[in-house]
């Protein structure tokens, strides 16, 4: 990470509003809040304050047709008050740590989830799509507390505000799950060997296998039949299984499944109920039309003999 960026011409742009990125899914159009050493604090309207990290930010562009002022806006002055002491990107991280947080904006690396630890060069997120993921700070865009999408596009102002009093209650009932510590992400590949991982979420880099060995530069994957070989400068992040038999995320994830499954299954078995009442309904049927076809065989018979 390149901490000698020079960031004055962005200074000047401070109150403004602009344009994160020309495109692609990192870009997002707010009001430049702050300037620090190594990140900003966009204000936008759709996902409450986005934190960009600065080294990976290839343009800003100022709108000058628009005018916004959201400094006085509660969620604005919520996160600012917390964050106004920290001065780089990893203070922020811890500032916001137990928090229920999204890590870029978009793309196959951004999550949603619990922001669990922060360390000197990664932390560590629990999502539940992925359990428990490791990412290299280095490679983290942005990140913003975990905003649901309004459709409606009506009361973005408050969904920053809404979001942080739900981390708040919901760590009540949170179980906090099992997860390798490290000092740093190398000791921490190293503490993973001969593990089942997964490094990056997604995209053609992407792969899974057990992490056979582990140097300072790079780490060996067995991948079924291939043996390959990754800089470690390029895992954007990672995880691996762990068994959590007495992790109450998990257990309350399967009994859902369980209690989906037994109402399936209840719904299988009324089905065939229905079907079974509609089949004996039909035989029944069929057989009083054989006997009243019977009866006018016979009785026709009879006044034939007369």
């Amino acid at each position: 990470m390149n901490e000698n960026i020079n960031l004055n011409y962005l200074e000047s742009l401070q109150g403004k509003a602009v344009k994160v990125f020309k495109g692609g899914p990192e870009s997002r159009k707010g009001q430049l809040i702050s300037v620090k050493s190594d990140y900003l604090v966009l204000s936008t309207n759709e996902e409450g304050v986005v934190i960009y990290q600065t080294s990976h930010i290839k343009s800003v562009i100022e709108d000058s047709t628009t005018s916004m002022n959201t400094s006085n806006n509660e969620s604005v002055m919520t996160t600012m008050s917390m964050i106004e002491e920290t001065n780089t990107f990893s203070d922020v991280l811890t500032a916001m740590k137990d928090q229920m947080v999204r890590i870029d904006r978009g793309g196959p690396e951004a999550r949603n989830g619990r922001l669990l630890d922060v360390k000197g060069d990664y932390l560590v997120l629990y999502t539940e799509k992925d359990g428990v993921v490791y990412y290299q700070l280095e490679h983290v865009k942005s990140l913003s507390y975990a905003v649901s999408d309004n459709k409606n596009g009506s009361g973005n102002n408050n969904n920053q505000a809404q979001a942080q009093n739900g981390n708040t209650m919901s760590m009540v009932t949170f179980v906090k799950p099992e997860y390798v510590e490290a000092d740093n992400f190398t000791e921490l590949l190293k503490n993973m060997r001969y593990k089942w991982v997964t490094i990056n979420r997604g995209g053609p880099e992407s792969m899974q296998g057990v992490l056979a060995d582990s140097s300072d530069g790079h780490l060996v994957l067995i991948c079924e039949k291939e043996v390959c070989r990754i800089a470690t400068f390029h895992i954007r992040n990672i995880s691996y299984v762990l068994k959590q038999e007495n992790n109450q995320n998990a257990e309350n994830n399967q009994n859902q499944q369980e209690s989906n499954e037994n109402n399936q299954n209840q719904n299988q078995n009324q089905n065939e109920n229905q079907n079974n009442d509609s089949n004996n309904q039909k035989n029944q049927n069929k057989n009083n039309s054989k006997k009243s076809f019977s009866i006018k065989m016979y009785s026709g018979s009879t006044k034939s003999r007369l």
